[in-house]
């Protein structure tokens, strides 16, 4: 992929995996859609040591605009809700959801989904700041994840025409006009760049 000029994407890898590109790749690597583990605990998003490590080698976080990957109340609450959707199919808790026909995994994202409260929209904004302080305002991006189906995003993000309240948000929590250019998208231009420069 460096050969290639490609962007190397380590957003659904596991942590070992993580380390095993950044041990090989020449050039930057991004997490296009993932979040900080020291505040939502899911299997995809980021310890502050990988954090690091990705920074180290110029590479940008996306933070991932899904409730699940942003808030642990909503999580939890998510995992529960997946549960109980699960045995209301008389599927064991533990069943992978590409073992289910197209039907009962709609219900059953839909369910677990849809029956979780939002978490409230500075749930968002926290995991921006959290991203600032671990990974330092270069690399931190936006990496929304909004084309999955059953997407829960935190209250008052809705869909793309919300972005406006990001900014406002952003500038209301001091950030620079520049650092939030940064943000919304000049840190994975420079990437895109480099990796394009070989």
């Amino acid at each position: 992929m460096n050969r290639l000029r490609m962007v190397v994407d380590v957003s659904h890898t596991s942590d070992q995996a993580v380390r095993d590109v950044l041990a090989v790749s020449t050039q930057p690597v991004i997490a296009s859609h993932s979040c900080c583990r020291e505040l939502c605990d899911h299997a995809r998003n980021l310890p502050d040591e990988l954090i690091r490590d990705i920074v180290q080698r110029g590479g940008v976080v996306g933070i991932n605009f899904d409730s699940a990957f942003v808030d642990q109340q909503y999580l939890d609450g998510y995992r529960a809700a997946h549960e109980d959707a699960l045995t209301a199919l008389n599927k064991p808790v533990d069943v992978p959801a590409r073992d289910l026909d197209r039907l009962a995994r709609e219900r059953l994202y839909g369910h677990a989904v849809h029956d979780v409260l939002r978490p409230p929209f500075e749930s968002l904004l926290d995991q921006i700041d959290r991203m600032v302080d671990v990974a330092g305002i270069d690399h931190v991006g936006l990496g929304t994840d909004l084309d999955v189906p059953y997407l829960s995003t935190p209250q008052g993000f809705d869909d793309v025409t919300h972005f406006p309240r990001i900014t406002e948000r952003l500038v209301a929590r001091d950030y620079s006009a520049e650092d939030i250019e940064k943000i919304l998208g000049a840190n994975f231009l420079r990437v895109l760049d480099v990796v394009a420069e070989g």
